[in-house]
């Protein structure tokens, strides 16, 4: 695929990846095997800073960037640093294991016995594609710890990093990179990867692929073959996904636990407290994605009956709340609820309308229904929802 056809993330997706609160992240763009690169900066907010020069927008930036690269032919990547960063300092550490490429049948359990190992001890992370070889595949293993910021652990972090790595190789038999025990820059969501060896040649998309998929490629692969396998993974990474994952810290006690027991430390009981009560955000957003995803099942397939209701009580909140977070405009969020109804149903809904009833969800901050709710309140549409779980 040539540079022309490559898609880049978004400035605003790119923001979502490297900014918390007052925290940042290091950030770079380039070409590396042609050996251009940008050069480290912070990103805050949306602005990008330059030691000695003048401060610049996210997105400015970002276009000049690609512009230079591909008009020299290469594909742009976009890498960001494990760590995140308050006052020119690391405050905290994501978990990014590197699972270097290996055949696809091997790669998928792996990934999934590490994602699994992680959930045990108190931590949800998910799988990021970091490159396809032939018929390798290599895997970044990620949870964005942020919450964690100036608690100390992240002095504790380059043992904790190496003891863990250690026991996964342990129970998993996995040989792993230990180069994220210290300040390390991963692709970033949905970057471009370019081919090893060619820079102007696109590899894939660095997506993240949901646990579901893993499992669905895994028993797809030893029913039907892994090359079928393979085929299916690759379709998921010819066009960047612009999604955040939720992940981090879910359970204070196990994860606590396994910290002290792989540091050989005492946490100071101040310090454990503050993790549980930070956790807490954290497992509200995972259970308000999860129990949403009902809504994005009916907006990809549609609803031969009840749109509008379904509309203005779950569509139009729902995208409201993605508006307010910065996950998309209001024109996007417009645009899809566009799309929903022309999958199916009679009779054509006015922009306007669908503009109207989001800015209406927008202004009073509405927030979408559940299905339970929904259903209770139009029960004749029981049938019309019928395969659809929250």
């Amino acid at each position: 695929m040539s540079t022309s056809s490559v898609k880049m993330l978004s400035p605003r997706f790119l923001l979502l990846q490297s900014w918390r609160g007052n925290m940042g992240k290091w950030v770079q763009i380039g070409a590396p095997d042609a050996g251009i690169w940008s050069g480290e900066h912070l990103v805050y907010k949306f602005t990008v800073l330059r030691e000695g020069r003048k401060p610049e927008r996210l997105n400015e930036w970002l276009d000049r960037w690609v512009r230079e690269l591909e008009a020299k032919g290469l594909v742009p990547e976009v890498h960001l640093s494990n760590c995140w960063v308050m006052g020119g300092a690391p405050v905290a550490f994501d978990i990014v294991i590197d699972l270097e490429p290996r055949p696809i049948s091997e790669q998928l359990r792996n990934a999934l016995n590490v994602i699994s190992f992680l959930r045990k001890y108190g931590v949800k992370a998910v799988a990021k594609v970091s490159s396809v070889r032939d018929q390798n595949i290599g895997f970044h293993v990620y949870a964005d710890l942020s919450q964690l910021w100036r608690l100390g652990l992240e002095e504790k972090w380059p043992d904790f990093y190496h003891s863990l790595l250690n026991y996964i190789n342990k129970v998993y038999n996995i040989q792993l990179d230990p180069a994220f025990a210290h300040k390390h820059q991963y692709r970033a969501f949905a970057s471009p990867r370019a081919e090893k060896g060619d820079p102007a040649r696109l590899n894939c998309y660095n997506n993240y692929i949901p646990l579901s998929s893993l499992r669905e490629l895994i028993e797809m692969g030893s029913s039907l073959g892994w090359d079928l396998a393979l085929e299916a993974l690759k379709i998921e990474l010819i066009e960047p996904l612009e999604r955040i994952p939720r992940t981090g810290v879910v359970n204070a006690n196990r994860f606590l636990a396994m910290f002290e027991s792989l540091t050989s430390t005492v946490l100071k009981e101040e310090v454990k407290r503050e993790v549980k009560v930070r956790v807490l955000p954290v497992v509200k957003r995972l259970y308000k994605a999860r129990s949403r995803r009902w809504i994005e099942r009916i907006l990809e397939r549609g609803l031969p009956d009840g749109r509008k209701r379904f509309i203005v009580w779950c569509a139009a909140p729902y995208l409201a709340s993605k508006v307010r977070e910065g996950l998309m405009t209001e024109q996007e969020a417009v645009q899809k609820l566009l799309e929903f109804t022309t999958k199916a149903g009679e009779g054509k809904i006015r922009e306007s309308q669908l503009r109207a009833w989001l800015r209406w969800a927008l202004k009073n901050s509405r927030k979408p229904l559940s299905q339970a709710a929904f259903l209770r309140r139009y029960p004749d549409l029981k049938d019309v929802l019928g395969g659809v779980h929250e």
